[in-house]
C-alpha cells in the first residue's frame, strides 16, 4: 500500500523522517534498563 492510497497528507520524505524517528525511539526503548524490581516486560 502506498502513501497516496492511505490518503495521508505527508510526502514520501516526511514519512521516511517519521519512520526514522519512530525507529530511533523504539531502539532507545529496547536498550533502556528495567528497574531492579522488574524481571521482564511483556508487550502484546
Amino acid at each position: 500500500m502506498s502513501i497516496r492510497e492511505l490518503g495521508l497528507p505527508y510526502s514520501a520524505d516526511e514519512m521516511n523522517k517519521i519512520k526514522d524517528q519512530l525507529m530511533d525511539r523504539l531502539n532507545d526503548f529496547k536498550r533502556k534498563e528495567l528497574p531492579e524490581n522488574i524481571f521482564a516486560l511483556f508487550i502484546d
